[in-house]
């Protein structure tokens, strides 16, 4: 299966500085700033330090501070504000995937700086017109962008930026030999690499180095899949592993991603050259990570980069395992990321997903879509590498080094000339040290007045400063202190919820898909055996959620226990009607000046597998059976475990013939009432039918896994509103 692994690129921005981890301390600040400062040149110039912050994690706030900078600076006749505001707007619009308005953004902050001929800003931008370019896959112009920049940056002298575009260079020649399969490109690549590396580690630039580690590792990765070498993956993965130590240090949520989608992708080449399956059972998490943090922040090219990569990955567990489940996975996967790779443009990745599937398609016997999706690649990959393409490359390269050897010899010139000037040089700064010293004696008195003036006001600002900072000191102790106590609940609240080990211990094939929204939770589940080996699990979905829903959680954890445990009731409806009795006098002791209406919603299921037959038992919460992809809904009595305004009854004892492969799924309202989508709408049951309907013949572990990248897709940014919980169990 044709595959590379993902270098980093090094995105710069108007001040020269590389992008670091998020700082919230500093967003906060220069919000605190905003809101007070004036229409002038510094809250231009907070506003776009605020972009740079924010554009990496949360790019649509980003974009709409940077069009607020970018009006400012018009409207002041600043340029450069004007010019910094697009170079920070393209970076955000990159981030989203938005490769033309990127171009855009860079190209007028370009013109903007040509006119004013600042070539210090003119090096960075054509660095990121070039990262642009290599994320369309225009190789062409993204070597000259590149090189534009790298001639600039020599003749100023600027190491910082050499090893950022030295290292994009490298990237470019990597995505180059991807394509040609020419291990030239890869020896051209680790030089560029080397030479970044170099430089960074004399700069001692953590995060530059910890770019350089993944990009060599990266290059390692893709040329022991030119040439199989078991030392050669090793080395990939010597270098990625220390990648990943410094990104966590220097938290660096998107190359932390890139890293770990890279180990997922060695991992698995380790795993097919050994005929090892277990190389691939460690690459999947490392791509669930990184497929985690792509969403989180909101690259859609590294989410499509990672769902082909771990399409890829399913596809050679199938091939050791002979598992058709993982088959499907595989399917899923590639075509999920073939979906944004389309929306942003990513011709590389439109490339792979389309190989990979070929490659799928033919291995399954489906000749029809393997040649289909074979031409799809083949029209793409012509379109990325073409003869043309290729000899301006090999010619920009053959200039730029020609003008390094030339650039020697200047500079050899310029040192005997640097000598003889030497000397005459020696007298002029002789007689300009006796006018100085005379300078000197007499600013001195000025700076001593001045220094006595500005110590008395310093020391008025210290007290005040000493004050706010006291408050704010307190405050943080406090805040500490409150989210130590909820920590400390969390804990206290999973430790009352029944364990792993036990669902692992009694059900055959299961998931369990819990997504707290606060640090504790309302929603519970529960497990337990009884003395006739019946298997019992509750899902339940308590009053509130945080801290009041856990308190009632425990309620529901304990009192369960009281009735099954401790009075050995099995029958579900005899459960929830005693449980309601407990929650009731346990939240309305005699006596109590309040009555409380709180309570809980719960689905109750007793499997007996040895007489193949399912109990349940619903407060309002109901399940679905999912048989030969037909869903039945088992619906529950209208009445919660607690106090209501309704009339009280029995609860109903449903009984459930079951069938080997059936999938039984309880859940929590939470799930549905999820609000995302292009129109900001609640997901709502049906759709959840419609989806557990679609995977439900899938490994219990990838339906868990599908569930909650569905979720992460449909919210978007919009936050969590309610707990959510399924549990599913595959008879």
């Amino acid at each position: 299966m044709k595959s590379f692994a993902f270098p980093l690129l090094m995105f710069f921005i108007l001040w020269g500085a590389t992008l670091h981890s998020q700082s919230q301390q500093k967003i906060d600040s220069l919000k605190i700033f905003l809101k007070t400062a004036k229409e002038d040149t510094n809250k231009v110039r907070a506003l776009n330090r605020l972009v740079l912050l924010q554009n990496t994690a949360f790019p649509d706030i980003a974009i709409a501070n940077a069009e607020k900078a970018f009006a400012l600076a018009e409207k002041l006749n600043y340029s450069d504000g004007q010019a910094a505001a697009l170079i920070v707007m393209g970076g955000a619009y990159m981030t989203k995937g938005n490769f033309t308005k990127s171009l855009e953004c860079q190209e007028k902050a370009l013109k903007i700086f040509e006119a004013t001929g600042k070539k210090n800003e003119i090096a960075p931008i054509n660095n990121n017109m070039g990262s642009v370019y290599v994320e369309q896959g225009n190789y062409d112009k993204a070597l000259a962008c590149f090189l534009a920049s790298l001639k600039i940056e020599e003749e100023l002298g600027e190491k910082v930026r050499i090893a950022a575009t030295a290292a994009n260079i490298g990237v470019l020649f990597q995505n180059k030999g991807g394509l040609t399969g020419n291990i030239r490109e890869y020896e051209e690549a680790l030089k560029y690499h080397n030479k970044a590396y170099a430089l960074d580690k004399q700069l001692g630039d953590k995060f530059g180095i910890s770019v350089d580690l993944n990009n060599l590792g990266s290059v390692y990765c893709d040329m022991g899949k030119l040439n199989p070498s078991r030392e050669i993956f090793l080395k990939a993965l010597e270098y990625l592993e220390e990648s990943l130590k410094i990104k966590e240090e220097v938290k660096d949520l998107n190359g932390l991603a890139i890293v770990q989608v890279n180990l997922c992708d060695v991992y698995t080449q380790l795993g097919m050259l050994e005929k090892n399956a277990n190389r691939i059972a460690i690459a999947i998490p490392y791509g669930q990570k990184a497929l985690a943090g792509f969403r989180l922040i909101g690259d859609p090219y590294g989410t499509a980069f990672t769902l082909n990569k771990i399409g890829q990955a399913y596809f050679e567990w199938h091939a050791l395992s002979h598992k058709n489940a993982y088959l499907d996975s595989t399917i899923y996967y590639l075509n999920e990321g073939l979906k944004i790779a389309t929306e942003i443009g990513a011709k590389d990745q439109l490339k792979d997903g389309y190989s990979n599937l070929s490659e799928v398609y033919e291995k399954k016997g489906n000749f029809r879509e393997a040649l289909i999706y074979e031409r799809f690649y083949s029209s793409i990959k012509d379109t990325l590498l073409n003869e043309e393409n290729a000899r301006h490359m090999n010619e920009m390269q053959t200039k730029y080094e020609t003008a390094e050897k030339d650039k020697a010899l200047i500079r050899k010139d310029a040192e005997i000339s640097k000598e003889q000037a030497a000397s005459k040089q020696k007298a002029t700064e002789r007689n300009a040290s006796i006018i100085g010293f005379s300078l000197m004696g007499v600013l001195a008195f000025f700076i001593f007045r001045g220094y006595r003036q500005k110590k008395k006001a310093n020391e008025i600002i210290t007290l005040q400063k000493s004050e706010v900072e006291l408050q704010r000191d307190i405050i943080g102790v406090k805040n500490k202190d409150i989210t130590d106590s909820i920590n400390y609940a969390r804990r206290i609240q999973r430790a009352m919820i029944t364990s792993e080990s036990f669902f692992k211990k009694n059900l055959p094939d299961y998931f369990i898909y819990y997504k707290p929204k606060d640090i504790v939770s309302g929603d519970f589940y529960w497990g337990c055996k009884t003395a006739t080996e019946d298997v019992l699990i509750a899902t339940g979905d308590c009053t509130g959620h945080g801290v009041p829903g856990a308190f009632m959680s425990t309620i529901g954890v304990s009192k369960l226990n009281e009735v099954v445990v401790g009075r050995k009731v099995s029958r579900p409806s005899d459960i929830l009607d005693q449980l309601r009795s407990e929650v009731i006098n346990a939240l309305n002791p005699e006596g109590a000046e309040e009555e409380s209406s709180d309570g809980m919603d719960i689905s109750l299921c007793a499997f007996r597998f040895d007489t193949m037959k399912l109990e349940y038992a619903g407060a309002n919460n109901s399940i679905y059976i999912i048989r030969n992809s037909e869903l039945t809904e088992k619906k529950p009595d209208k009445m919660p475990v607690g106090k209501f305004s309704g009339q009280p009854g029995p609860f109903t004892n449903n009984e459930i013939a079951l069938q080997k492969g059936d999938c039984v799924y309880s859940f929590t309202d939470g799930y549905a009432d999820q609000f995302g989508g292009e129109k900001g709408k609640k997901f709502k049951y049906k759709q959840l039918e419609e989806l557990l309907v679609s995977i439900h013949g899938k490994p219990m572990n990838d339906q868990k896994i599908i569930l909650d990248g569905v979720m992460k897709t449909w919210k978007g940014p919009l936050e969590q509103v309610d707990d959510m919980l399924i549990i599913g169990v595959r008879v």
